[in-house]
């Protein structure tokens, strides 16, 4: 357009030149020529007015639009006037701003949604460890809590009922047995049972070492579970009482490499015994074994402070506190009651006859004797290294004669053999003492009655039975001395 301008503009100029005579009057083929000479030109100086005004800015317009990438947001095309060009130029430079604006905001959308997505990453991280916490502290409360209840009593059939229910209530088992393992038998024993419609049809139950899913992990000393007892055609469903379905973990229970025994657990479901469930198992049992050994310890212990270690038979401690459990139901009942003091003939001879082993193995002997002799619900103790006492409830002068011959006969015909297997003879001395209405009620004027007719008939030739007399004072009347 620019170049028809100029050449029309041109071409009118040449005809004005001659029309008005300013210039030569030129033939018509010369003006032609003329024409002809300046057409290109002028078309030149028109292609460069152009470029000048126009070119160079739609240049610049189109390099800046194609350099706008994604990394060029603050481009911008310089000012090009106001015309239709700088109007474009305009135009572009404002689109150029509104998309940066928006990749902006993007940016920053981005930006908070990451932060977003990495606070909820947080709170759901947050989340699980305060429940794995609290998973946690729960498992520390149950096992503080089967500890404090297992501990809070030093009986161990306490210990062991207390700590079955505790395991089944808490961790929601259907059924929990303990069993405790005696090495001399390698056997376990059922003490304590949870769950079954009848628990005392398992006490005393016993199992072999190996024999079972509970002897097999005694054996092993291995946790084991099983997932479906209903494929298990070895469990027997604890001898009848429990169902054949559902799954059962054993674990044993061991202090320090000794077997103590092995807690069975059951859940009606299969496949319902987690590992969460065996971990906790696995620290009960370790909380059990100290607890039964505790309780094993106590009551050792008291055994030892109440029994004669030798003989296993009561000591005099013992003997006392029946003695005046005894003497309080006679009077209440208005029963007889006797004592009897029982002791071995010459033991310090039988001592030099016999090696100190078989001297004790004499006096064991010697106690089993006597407790085979006498009544199931009669008392005998162990007071001194040779001297014994009976305790014979419901029992007047004339029958406590009669035990006491019973015994002294018994005795001497159980012969005791040395190195030589020469029979060495064997007698006890007896002295009787009834209960009398003058007697102090913890029963030391009735003991020393019988232990000084115990010294009557040893100073009177042993191997004698004599009856203690009641004091000048006392309400009976005076009883024959026996002989």
């Amino acid at each position: 357009m620019v170049v028809a301008g100029s050449l029309a503009s041109a071409a009118v100029g040449v005809w004005l030149l001659g029309h008005f005579a300013l210039a030569p009057i030129f033939p018509a083929r010369g003006f032609a020529l003329s024409v002809i000479c300046l057409l290109p030109a002028t078309s030149m100086f028109a292609v460069w007015v152009t470029q000048r005004l126009v070119g160079s800015r739609l240049a610049h317009l189109v390099e800046v639009i194609d350099g706008a990438g994604p990394h060029d947001d603050l481009a911008r095309i310089r000012h090009l006037g106001e015309d239709e060009v700088g109007a474009i130029a305009h135009a572009v430079n404002g689109l150029l701003a509104r998309i940066t604006s928006i990749r902006a905001s993007m940016i920053d959308q981005k930006r908070e949604l990451g932060e977003a997505q990495r606070e909820l990453e947080l709170t759901a991280s947050l989340a699980a460890k305060t429940e794995e916490l609290a998973q946690r502290l729960d498992e520390r409360a149950m096992l503080f809590d089967i500890m404090r209840m297992t501990t809070s009593s030093p009986e161990l059939s306490v210990v062991l009922h207390t700590l079955v229910e505790r395991v089944a209530l808490l961790l929601r088992f259907r059924e929990a047995v303990l069993c405790l393992y005696d090495e001399a038998h390698e056997a376990f024993t059922v003490q304590a049972a949870h769950g079954f419609l009848r628990p005392e049809a398992l006490h005393g139950r016993t199992l072999q070492l190996g024999e079972g899913i509970s002897g097999q992990v005694g054996q092993t000393r291995t946790p084991m579970v099983i997932d479906d007892l209903s494929e298990q055609p070895e469990f027997l469903g604890f001898w009848g009482e429990a169902e054949r379905t559902g799954s059962l973990a054993a674990v044993p229970i061991v202090y320090r490499d000794k077997l103590l025994g092995v807690l069975t657990v059951t859940q009606a479901e299969p496949e319902a015994i987690t590992d969460v469930h065996m971990k906790l198992l696995a620290a009960i049992a370790d909380n059990a074994a100290l607890a039964i050994r505790n309780a094993q310890l106590f009551e050792r212990m008291r055994e030892l402070s109440t029994h004669d270690e030798l003989t296993g038979l009561a000591n005099r401690r013992l003997l006392q506190s029946h003695l005046v459990r005894e003497i309080d139901r006679a009077r209440r009942f208005e029963k007889p009651f006797a004592l009897l003091a029982v002791e071995l003939d010459q033991y310090k001879q039988l001592q030099e006859q016999l090696d100190s082993a078989r001297a004790d193995g004499t006096l064991c002997d010697l106690a089993h004797l006597l407790g085979a002799n006498i009544r199931k619900f009669d008392t005998l103790a162990r007071v001194e290294s040779e001297r014994f006492m009976v305790l014979l409830p419901r029992s007047d002068l004339r029958e406590a004669t009669q035990v006491a011959d019973k015994l002294r006969k018994a005795v001497s015909t159980q012969p005791a053999f040395d190195d030589s297997e020469q029979p060495a003879k064997l007698t006890v001395s007896v002295g009787i003492a009834q209960l009398y209405g003058d007697d102090d009620e913890r029963g030391e004027t009735l003991v020393a009655r019988a232990e000084q007719a115990l010294r009557s008939g040893k100073l009177t030739g042993r191997n004698r039975i004599v009856g203690g007399e009641p004091a000048a004072a006392a309400v009976e009347p005076a009883r024959h001395q026996l002989s």
